[in-house]
């Protein structure tokens, strides 16, 4: 599993980017789609982020965190607003 990117959000969590671009012979495209996790500091995933469009837009490639919150951009060229308590994803901008 190849990290791509970590942010930190509290003393005992993390987001967590795993890169699944193309991945799709090895893993199913839901599974290839879903991959921002929240860990803990044991490495236990808290949640692993999920949207209504999981079964068609893509992995997602970047993650922002910033004053307004943590946003995911997709393969796909969207821009999702991700949840930090519950790891649901919903379509903000269309970046491409």
């Amino acid at each position: 599993m190849k990290t791509s990117k970590v942010i930190k959000v509290a003393e005992s969590l993390s987001v967590v980017l795993i890169d699944r671009l193309g991945q799709e012979s090895l893993f199913d495209e839901a599974e290839c789609s879903r991959n921002i996790y929240l860990i803990d500091e044991a490495g236990r995933r808290v949640w692993q982020v999920f949207s209504d469009f999981d079964a068609y837009a893509g992995p997602f490639t970047n993650i922002i965190l910033n004053e307004r919150g943590l946003k995911g951009y997709r393969w796909d060229g969207g821009m999702y607003e991700i949840d930090i308590e519950t790891g649901r994803a919903v379509p903000g901008e269309f970046m491409k």
